[in-house]
C-alpha cells in the first residue's frame, strides 16, 4: 500500500476534541424529553434566508400588514408539513419580469 501511496481510511484520535478559538454551542435540547415523531425538526439558515426574504418583499408590496403573524403562521405550516416554500418562491418570481428586460 505504501508503494500506492494508499492509506486506510479510519477516524483519526481527538477528533472531538474543540480546536481554539472555536465556538462551542450549548445543546438546547438536554432537558427535552423527545418521545414522538416530529416533535423537535429544524431547518438550515438558507430556507430561513428565503422565507424570511419572501415575507419582507410580501410586506412592501402591501400583501402581508404583520409580517411577525405571517411568519408564524408560515412555522406552524412547516411544523404540520404544509409549507411549500419553494412554490412560493417560484410563484413570486414567474410574476416579475427578468432583470434587464424592458416591457
Amino acid at each position: 500500500m505504501r508503494l500506492m501511496g494508499l492509506m486506510a481510511i479510519y477516524q483519526k484520535s481527538n477528533t472531538s476534541r474543540p480546536e481554539k478559538g472555536h465556538k462551542t454551542y450549548p445543546y438546547l435540547l438536554k432537558c427535552l424529553r423527545v418521545d414522538r415523531p416530529n416533535q423537535v425538526w429544524c431547518s438550515d439558515k438558507q430556507v430561513a434566508k428565503a422565507a424570511f426574504a419572501l415575507v419582507f418583499e410580501k410586506h412592501c408590496a402591501g400583501e402581508v400588514f404583520s409580517p411577525g403573524g405571517y411568519l408564524r403562521a408560515m412555522v406552524e405550516k412547516a411544523g404540520a408539513g404544509e409549507l411549500h416554500l419553494e412554490q412560493s418562491c417560484y410563484g413570486r418570481l414567474s410574476r416579475q419580469p427578468a432583470a434587464g428586460v424592458i416591457g
